[in-house]
């Protein structure tokens, strides 16, 4: 199918961000957007927003919606390269082993893959509200995924004394990523 340069455009501006380079992306097990690793991607993607930190003292606001593609590996096109870049998710260590920056060579033809992926069900969108009414996709349903993941592989999450395999980020302390995680999962 041929999909209008406008369109095109959009996917280029809006999903890729105008760029071709360094894009971050995260592994995910499956196109299902209740997987592991896409709670811990949406969480890491979130948690550098200053609305996310239980420590800022704001609400967000109950409209606040963004969008996730997932994406597989498989989908993307030859011309697109990607590396394992761990050191680059610098926010939310649970999420450093799944961490990926892609490099695009054809942002047009990257743009018109994903196009064709969410047309014929490959690639799948997920948009996670924050409203008590969009039940099914919340911010609070990823953090409490990511949250209870986190709960098995590092056993007591108390953020005063975070597990000592837990790393700091650049900008939060492992103490201040468990007090967020704890804050969006509400336990």
């Amino acid at each position: 199918m041929c999909w209008q340069q406008d369109l095109i455009e959009r996917v280029i501006q809006q999903v890729l961000g105008n760029e071709v380079s360094g894009v971050s992306t995260y592994n995910a097990d499956t196109i299902d957007p209740f997987d592991i690793g896409h709670a811990l991607g949406v969480i890491a993607e979130g948690i550098n927003q200053g609305d996310f930190r239980a420590s800022r003292g704001k609400k967000r606001k109950s409209s606040c919606t963004r969008g996730s593609l997932i994406i597989p590996v498989s989908c993307l096109p030859k011309t697109t390269h990607y590396e394992f870049t761990p050191g680059n998710n610098l926010n939310f260590y649970p999420a450093n082993h799944r961490h990926f920056d892609l490099s695009i060579s054809d942002a047009e033809e990257l743009a018109t893959v994903i196009l064709n992926g969410i047309r014929n069900q490959a690639i799948r969108y997920t948009f996670i509200k924050n409203e008590p009414k969009s039940h099914k996709l919340t911010y609070h349903l990823q953090a409490v995924i990511a949250y209870s993941h986190c709960l098995q592989v590092f056993g007591n999450l108390n953020h005063s004394e975070p597990p000592s395999s837990w790393a700091n980020g650049q900008d939060l302390t492992a103490s201040e990523q468990l007090e967020t995680l704890k804050h969006l999962a509400q336990v």
